[in-house]
């Protein structure tokens, strides 16, 4: 009992005084509660923790969360513990405490449950705190208590952990995204990593981007997948000239550019191309020559008359139309017309036999002294009459003529028979031709009949292009569109021999518009037109013809005439002029071709001397009076320059080309280089090093993560000299054995390309090195252009040698100096053997470097610069 009332004396008198303590302390230091005074004094009760002042986790850097809101980093609650100087505390009752139930943020016991979390005091002591807490009793708060416990190995982040066990059931599986540390440098990580004290390490490499990083990527070569095989479009780049564009072309960027060629427009350039020059004019029928004033022409003679300068022929013109007519043949035979100047061709112009008058027309080049010839096989009189011309820059080629076929010398064709041949494309014809100009010839038919010539591809026409009969050979001429393939087909109606020749072509732009043959009159359907009568006919403004056509292409036949007699086409509203188009004999069918100028009001008149019917075909028209030839007045000797594609191919161009619708062309090929294309060349691999000397090549030491790159390549024709450089002062030329090899050059070469990654952003900047032991070791070679002379016009005709020594002033072994003159005889004949005749001089960085503007350097110091003065390199 006594232990007990003292007991009690004891808590009253440990009371009273707290109570003394308290009102003391209030009235002492105004201002300050009681609860900032037991913080002040190391004592601070949060909610939900109690934290002791002076307790720090081991490790700062770690951080842990409470659960309470206010409790920070090391926070607990620390109690006077009982003994024999303090009274013993003991918390009252809770529903004994001064309370507000309806306060705002009133403690309740049953939120006491969100204790903080596991701390570390030390690394080997671990806090812990109870799961359920209590109401502080005279403050609303929670109260958790805690036990500290000692880590049998390492306390780390609130946890105990072996000190083996660490990294316990940590995979390392997550490595950072891959980042760039420049802008041509990429860092990727590797997994799985390693663990070590419970953090996870990734193997990294760093990859020098060649097109630049960004995002974590390195860039895709722009040019990946870009062929340089659409040349840009023409252009005209002055009123006179136009630049054409041929591929291939080089990428550079993404961008595709084109080698080019400039050639002069003799008419002018409008609208990215040649203007068109004049072409086919009509003219009203102009009688040239007529012999029957005169001697007979004799059997094989030739008679050559001027055309151009008389009838309005100009001077300029390069061919003319004009109908040939043979008047009393003394014997079967055959005229042939064609320019002064040249061979007479193996072809015919007109067929005839005795007594007969027959004409034909033809489109015939002016020759020497715009002159044309016409050779007589057997004795007959004749006559020339022109009716239009091509000027000298029309889109009328002429031929030869050629003879394209000649069924002679295989089978004839039968009856009702057809055959079609290839024109386009061959015998200097160019495949895009839009139409030719044939003459066509009947022999030794088995019965009367017709041939009808009409491009390939469409229904065989009603029209015919020529008749004949047992009698002779006979011929006409004919314009006629080439169809599918390039081709032209004949259909014979009674079997006959068939002779084709080719006299002329009109280009892909020609305003000829050469049409599927339209039959725009036959009387046979209509009226027997009488002696010496005139039909005129609408032939513009209708079956597809537009009423602005100038000039016509037709055949005219006379069918079944009552007697011997002629044709003449002309223009309507003009006099009727004294020429023929056509003749013909009594009961013989014939047929001509003609080129015809319609009147204003789209008409043309036909003028018959003996009664015949007359079937009229329309072969094509021109909407101009005059057609274009682009290529007219164009010389194409102006190739485009040579040109290297991707470094490894060599496109060069013929010295002469074709010119097609107002474009030069020329014909490319293409080079595989065996080692490089610099300069628009070829240039052979270097020779091999001398046999004193190893020559590493850069595959020897450089490594993926950082390759040797450049965008600019050498061109070794640039080269006029050799920098020498020296690299001192951070090298360990022996290595950690003190014993040079060829692994601690390897070594000092990837540290000096690091460097220049990590400082610069580019490769290390020079061509080649030179070891202790002479070894040449290539950096960028002749692939790519130095980057260590101070700027671009300094490197571009420099090839530098780096020679690596302990200081600047150690001189060079004799192992270093056969290497670097062995060096300089591999540069310098290399350079020589692509056509360099430079002779390579050598020099110092100190030499070059004020070139650029950036000041005077040492380098390569005086040992080595020395050795450059007194000829030692020369």
């Amino acid at each position: 009992m006594f232990s007990l009332r003292v007991s009690h004396t004891r808590v009253l008198v440990w009371f009273l005084s707290l109570s003394l303590l308290l009102i003391f302390q209030n009235q002492c230091i105004p201002g300050e509660s009681p609860t900032e005074k037991s913080r002040s004094e190391g004592i601070s009760i949060l909610d939900g923790s109690i934290s002791k002042e002076g307790i720090q986790d081991a490790d700062p850097s770690e951080k842990t969360e409470v659960a309470s809101p206010e409790t920070t980093e090391g926070q607990s609650e620390t109690l006077p513990e009982p003994n024999e100087s303090s009274p013993e505390l003991i918390d009252p009752p809770l529903e004994s405490a001064e309370r507000n139930p309806d306060a705002e943020g009133n403690c309740n016991q049953e939120d006491c449950i969100s204790p903080p979390l596991a701390i570390c005091l030390d690394s080997n002591t671990q806090r812990l705190y109870d799961a359920q807490g209590t109401c502080h009793p005279t403050e609303d708060r929670c109260v958790y208590t805690y036990t500290d416990k000692t880590c049998s190995g390492v306390c780390k982040n609130g946890q105990c952990f072996d000190q083996t066990d660490l990294c316990n059931n940590t995979t390392c599986d997550t490595p950072s995204a891959p980042k760039c540390l420049s802008g041509t440098v990429l860092r990727t990580y590797k997994a799985p990593g390693t663990c070590k004290d419970g953090v996870c390490a990734y193997t990294q490499t760093d990859t020098t981007c060649n097109f630049g990083c960004k995002d974590g990527k390195c860039l895709t070569d722009p040019c990946a997948n870009v062929s340089c095989k659409t040349p840009t479009a023409s252009k005209c780049i002055s009123a006179t000239t136009i630049r054409n564009y041929y591929n291939p072309g080089t990428c550079n960027k993404g961008t595709c550019t084109y080698p080019h060629a400039d050639q002069t427009c003799p008419h002018g350039c409008q609208g990215d191309q040649c203007k068109l020059g004049p072409g086919f004019t009509p003219l009203t029928p102009f009688r040239f020559l007529d012999t029957r004033g005169s001697a007979t022409p004799a059997s094989d003679s030739t008679t050559c008359v001027q055309i151009t300068g008389k009838g309005g022929v100009p001077s300029t013109a390069k061919a003319v139309y004009v109908n040939l007519v043979a008047v009393g043949p003394t014997g079967a035979g055959f005229l042939t017309a064609y320019p002064k100047g040249i061979a007479q061709p193996t072809v015919s112009s007109l067929n005839y036999t005795t007594g007969q008058t027959v004409a034909n027309g033809a489109i015939v080049a002016v020759g020497t002294g715009g002159q044309i010839c016409i050779f007589v096989k057997t004795a007959t009189h004749t006559i020339i009459d022109v009716s239009g011309y091509f000027e000298s820059t029309s889109d009328f080629f002429p031929k030869g003529p050629y003879r394209r076929l000649d069924t002679r010398s295989g089978t004839k064709p039968g009856d009702q028979s057809t055959q079609c041949y290839k024109v386009a494309g061959q015998d200097g014809i160019p495949s895009d031709a839009k139409a030719v100009f044939v003459n066509l010839v009947a022999v030794e038919a088995t019965a009367a009949g017709f041939l009808s010539l009409y491009p390939k591809g469409i229904a065989r026409p009603t029209a015919s292009t020529l008749n004949y009969t047992t009698d002779g050979a006979t011929a006409n001429g004919a314009l006629v569109r080439l169809g599918t393939g390039g081709e032209i087909c004949v259909y014979a109606y009674a079997s006959t021999h068939i002779i084709l020749d080719v006299t002329g072509y009109f280009g892909a732009l020609s305003s000829l518009s050469a049409i599927d043959p339209i039959r725009r009159l036959d009387t046979r359907t209509t009226s027997l037109p009488a002696d010496q009568s005139t039909q005129c006919h609408q032939v513009t403004g209708r079956d597809g013809i537009p009423a602005t056509a100038k000039a016509l292409a037709i055949n005219v036949t006379a069918a079944g005439p009552s007697k011997d007699g002629f044709i003449t086409v002309y223009t309507d509203g003009s006099p009727r002029p004294n020429t023929s188009t056509l003749n013909y004999q009594q009961g013989i069918s014939r047929a001509n071709n003609a080129l015809v100028q319609p009147s204003s009001n789209g008409k043309i008149c036909i003028y018959t001397t003996a009664s015949t019917h007359i079937i009229l075909d329309i072969t094509g028209y021109w909407e101009k009076t005059t057609t274009g030839d682009p290529c007219s007045g164009i010389t194409c000797n102006t190739p485009p320059p040579t040109t290297c594609v991707g470094g490894k191919v060599l496109a060069s161009y013929a010295k002469t080309g074709t010119c097609q619708n107002g474009t030069c062309l020329y014909q490319e090929t293409s080079t595989s280089c065996s080692w490089q294309c610099v300069g628009a060349q070829c240039i052979p691999a270097p020779p091999p090093p001398p046999t004193q000397n190893t020559y590493h090549p850069v595959t020897s030491w450089q490594t993926a993560s950082q390759p040797v790159t450049s965008g600019s390549r050498m061109n070794i024709l640039d080269l006029r000299y050799i920098t020498l450089h020296y690299n001192g002062g951070n090298l360990d030329l022996d290595g950690s054995d003190n014993v040079y090899q060829d692994a601690d050059f390897v070594q000092i070469l990837r540290n000096m390309q690091n460097s220049y990654l990590v400082s610069r952003g580019y490769s290390l900047g020079y061509n080649s090195a030179i070891a202790p032991d002479g070894d040449e070791w290539e950096i960028r070679g002749l692939t790519y252009r130095s980057a260590a002379n101070g700027c671009t016009s300094v490197n571009r005709p420099g090839y530098t040698i780096i020679i690596p020594v302990s200081t600047v002033t150690t001189p060079l072994n004799a192992a270093q100096i056969q290497g670097v003159k062995a060096a300089i005889a591999r540069v310098r004949a290399a350079a020589k053997a692509a056509g360099n005749n430079n002779t390579l001089t050598i020099n110092g960085h100190r030499d070059v470097r004020p070139l650029c503007g950036n000041g005077g350097t040492a380098c390569p110091g005086n040992s080595i610069y020395g050795l450059i003065q007194n000829g030692t390199f020369k």
